[in-house]
């Protein structure tokens, strides 16, 4: 990488890292800030999360396009102010209607941010370092997502959960900070008034698309897994060292999968996390040791760090530089949606059939996507 590349790189997993160091010091006492601290329901909780996810997923692809055609940087620094300001809502709120406000400026910041972000990325790489770059983008991310619940477990017992909201502010206006000086956009960065069509996208793309909407139908919360390993022989206090195990692991992987992706083409190695995923979600039916789930949840952190550094690095080799963020947005958004009937079948199946059913659901899914992932995308070395 050459010197202006790797200031973008360290620019955007920089902030990225501090994002989520805030987000996920607060991530922990969420819950209890909703429903102790405001006196909400849970079924308000539920609602807030719920609602929060979408809009996450279904504003990505207006803001993507939108960049696309004014400018990107803007887009990515505003949703990181917009990530510290919903967290100085949350020290204010006296209601839930308050922290319901500031959840939805939090959330509308990541649907904002994500999609231009990445094509900022995308633009500023050749396709030989793409994967590289995404693979250091992720780590961080994870990083950040491993020392935000540390630091939230050694300050709690020094000041409140209103005084933590606003200390987590703190790390998503530097990292606003950083974008805006680190960050150069130039009008070759891809920022052009053609209008995006679904039509003139490419047939891999669309392919792409669809099958990765179809593995997403496979890909169900975390929750389950826990809740399995819970209730078969993993002892409660336990659950947060397998959290931490799959989360360090995909930080671990994210690199090395992204530079690999760059040597020997983003198809076979994103199949790979697939069918990780695939064999993972089989052997948790077949788990007859409590032992053997952290060996299970660090074959998931594996699969996760693959998908995640390789998904959006993936989709911008396909497409034309002036339409990367509405791109990225689109198949960002179709995964998120596709995330809420995967969570909904698994817990359907876990209260209707048996326990292990979600797990078997989601390795016959995952197969089925790979399956048409080898027959129906083809291989790409160099970028279109």
């Amino acid at each position: 990488m050459n010197k202006q590349t790797r200031r973008r790189v360290a620019a955007f997993s920089m902030a990225s890292l501090l994002n989520d160091v805030g987000a996920d010091m607060i991530k922990p006492l969420w819950p209890i800030f909703i429903t102790s601290s405001l006196g909400a329901p849970a079924v308000f909780l539920g609602l807030l999360d719920g609602l929060g996810q979408l809009v996450s997923y279904m504003t990505r692809f207006p803001f993507g396009m939108y960049s696309d055609k004014w400018k990107r940087k803007p887009f990515v620094v505003t949703g990181y102010l917009f990530a510290g300001v919903s967290r100085i809502g949350y020290a204010f709120s006296g209601t839930p209607a308050g922290a319901f406000f500031s959840h939805i400026i939090d959330r509308t910041g990541k649907g904002m941010r994500d999609a231009p972000r990445d094509a900022l990325l995308a633009s500023g790489t050749i396709r030989r370092e793409r994967g590289r770059a995404f693979g250091t983008l992720r780590a961080m991310d994870y990083l950040g997502g491993t020392i935000g619940p540390l630091l939230a477990y050694m300050l709690i017992s020094f000041m409140s959960l209103r005084t933590m909201f606003l200390l987590a502010a703190i790390p998503s206006l530097i990292g606003a900070v950083m974008i805006s000086l680190m960050v150069k956009e130039k009008f070759h960065d891809g920022v052009s008034r053609a209008a995006f069509r679904w039509r003139e996208l490419t047939r891999e793309y669309k392919a792409v698309f669809w099958i990765s909407g179809l593995f997403a139908l496979s890909w169900f919360s975390i929750s389950f897994m826990i809740l399995y390993a819970t209730t078969h022989g993993v002892p409660a206090a336990q659950a947060p060292l397998l959290y931490l195990t799959y989360s360090l692991t995909a930080a671990c992987m994210a690199y090395p999968a992204g530079r690999l992706s760059d040597a020997i083409g983003r198809k076979t190695v994103l199949m790979a996390g697939y069918t990780m995923f695939g064999i993972t979600m089989a052997a948790f039916t077949l788990v007859a040791s409590p032992d053997m789930f952290f060996l299970l949840f660090f074959l998931y952190g594996l699969h996760y760090g693959v998908i995640e550094a390789l998904q959006s690095s993936y989709v911008s080799d396909m497409v034309k530089d002036e339409h990367r963020a509405s791109a990225i947005g689109l198949f960002q958004g179709l995964w998120g949606i596709c995330l809420l009937p995967a969570s909904l079948v698994a817990g359907f199946l876990w209260d209707n059939v048996a326990q292990w059913a979600p797990f078997l659901y989601g390795a016959v899914v995952a197969t089925i996507a790979v399956l048409l992932f080898a027959y129906k995308v083809p291989e790409r070395y160099h970028r279109l």
